[in-house]
């Protein structure tokens, strides 16, 4: 149960890695964007007159600074979530540790339950042939109790 715990934890867990390394590569993209959009503005700012120019260095600043923070949330974001995925393997390996722990526990238990099992199996032996030999020896002795008897009747 627990090992079945274990397993669905870890898949959770290398699903949040891959999620995260997709937000990495989305937060990578975004940033190419943003360095693809400053060329361009260097390219046209050659091209056009200041008040142009200063118009849309403005507008650019703003789709960056818009791009920064999507950038700055995804990563906080994939911070949050990487933290959260580092606490779950944690616990699931201090679970698989105590489960670890448990197993030893219970194999040396089942060991010592087979040692008992085998030094009862060999005293009820011990004490079946006792038995045996006692029930042998009161038979003889009934046996000879009723010779005698039958032998004190004759005299």
């Amino acid at each position: 149960k627990k090992l079945t715990l274990l397993q669905q934890l870890l898949a959770t867990v290398f699903q949040a890695a891959e999620k995260s390394w997709k937000v990495q590569l989305d937060d990578d993209l975004a940033n190419c964007k943003l360095q693809s959009l400053e060329n361009q503005l260097h390219t046209w700012a050659q091209n056009h007159s200041r008040d142009t120019v200063k118009e849309s260095m403005i507008e650019m600043q703003k789709q960056k600074l818009k791009y920064e923070l999507v950038a700055k949330e995804t990563l906080q974001r994939t911070i949050k979530e990487k933290m959260a995925i580092e606490e779950t393997l944690a616990s699931a390996q201090r679970s698989l540790s105590e489960a670890e722990g448990e197993s030893v526990h219970w194999k040396v238990q089942c060991g010592r339950a087979k040692a008992d099992c085998a030094e009862l199996t060999l005293r009820h032996r011990e004490t079946t042939d006792q038995l045996n030999i006692s029930d042998g020896k009161l038979q003889t002795a009934i046996n000879d109790n009723l010779w005698l008897r039958n032998l004190e009747t004759k005299l």
